[in-house]
């Protein structure tokens, strides 16, 4: 039998998996999502309009047009909004979802994971937000360094493209990757890695966004904004 390797623990309900199946008209949450919602920390499967209950009203039309748009793209979607656990606590949630389809290319449902941002959204209205992402950025290197020293490289590459892709700082974007090391029982080097160079090999600018980038580095740091 192979031997899996360890993964490297995740604080509880800050990230957490869902998936939807359409047919059944259910969400399975996994203990973390439970959890972030209000319910014991343990696997679950909900209905779809106790879902929709949990979301902010001032949110839910959102949350439902984004959910249609997960089901009809090909592409993975990623949404901010606010849900509202069991004892009237509001918490603010990234989703990123995609859709999963039959043999025969039909949608049969989604998967994603839940990101908590609470914490986050707390320190933003209690500082300023420059303050705020560089006291992240040095608590999740200190962190990386004090783990991973021998691979930290690798590690802030795949964390600062997290950051950038989903605009979190560096402690969720970290949190996410810690995550999806859990879920796929790959340390997280490795996965880090695969992440580098998958986005190296297949991701590029536009032509507008990387003469962006251009000015961003030539006119750094003399003029910010």
């Amino acid at each position: 039998m192979k031997r899996r390797q360890p993964a490297e623990k995740l604080p509880p309900a800050r990230v957490g998996s869902f998936a939807y199946d359409i047919s059944a008209g259910t969400f399975s949450w996994s203990a973390e999502v439970a959890a972030m919602h209000g319910y014991p920390p343990e696997p679950m499967t909900v209905e779809v309009g106790l879902v929709l209950a949990h979301k902010h009203r001032d949110d839910r039309r959102r949350a439902f047009e984004v959910y249609q748009d997960v089901l009809d793209s090909g592409s993975a979607v990623a949404c901010r909004y606010r849900i509202v656990d069991r004892g009237g606590a509001v918490h603010s949630v990234m989703v990123i979802s995609k859709n999963r389809l039959d043999e025969g290319g039909i949608p049969v449902g989604m998967d994603g994971f839940y990101v908590d941002l609470s914490e986050v959204l707390e320190r933003e209205a209690n500082d300023a937000i420059d303050s705020v992402m560089e006291q992240a950025v040095e608590e999740a290197v200190d962190v990386a360094v004090a783990e991973f020293t021998a691979h930290r490289a690798v590690i802030e590459q795949a964390k600062g493209m997290v950051m950038m892709a989903y605009r979190v700082p560096a402690d969720r974007a970290f949190d996410v990757l810690k995550w999806r090391s859990q879920q796929s029982n790959v340390k997280i080097r490795t996965l880090c890695e695969l992440i580098v160079t998958r986005a190296v090999e297949e991701l590029a600018l536009s032509g507008a966004n990387q003469a962006k980038l251009d000015d961003i580095l030539l006119s750094a740091p003399a003029r910010r904004g």
